[in-house]
């Protein structure tokens, strides 16, 4: 119950963060969705329905916060979350390059949804192109820093449960 109240509270603080500092033009193409290590993290420590918990919740604060469209980032996490399921039943995800590949894969994922169904973004080819560079930039920082906050993440959880 602990882990699960640290990772709402870090979600939340997170949501703060990602809404006001990351939200400023400066950040906004250059830094990836840093919910996505925390949902990474939540399904691999936590038990399914916890975890499911965790992710809903942090889903629904972010787009209360967001000012998007709403459902699309409690949607975007959920799929992320039983992603992460698929892809650890077939691949061991405790490695560092297999930390920085997952991460890559749902930034990207999230990505194309948040193109896809973002009100205002018809998925023409224009918009696509207009995302490449700073999609580039997200995925280079997501396989440089996941793996770190991914690490940090576990230790905090192993610091709790010995609480």
């Amino acid at each position: 119950m602990k882990e699960s109240v640290a990772y709402i509270l870090l979600g939340m603080a997170l949501v703060v963060l990602r809404t006001t500092i990351l939200g400023l033009p400066f950040f906004h193409d250059a830094i990836y969705d840093l919910l996505i290590p925390v949902v990474v993290s939540v399904r691999l420590h936590l038990p399914v329905k916890r975890g499911l918990f965790v992710v809903l919740f942090i889903g629904y604060m972010m787009d209360l916060a967001s000012g998007g469209q709403f459902g699309l980032y409690m949607t975007t996490y959920l799929w992320v979350f039983i992603g992460v399921k698929l892809i650890s039943n077939y691949v061991s995800i405790q490695e560092t390059l297999s930390l920085s590949a997952v991460l890559v894969i749902c930034v990207l994922f999230e990505n194309l949804l948040l193109l896809t169904f973002s009100p205002g973004s018809s998925g023409s080819f224009f918009a696509v192109g207009h995302m490449v560079k700073p999609l580039f930039w997200q995925v280079l920082f997501a396989a440089i820093t996941g793996p770190f906050f991914l690490s940090m993440f576990a230790k905090v959880h192993e610091r709790l449960q010995a609480v």
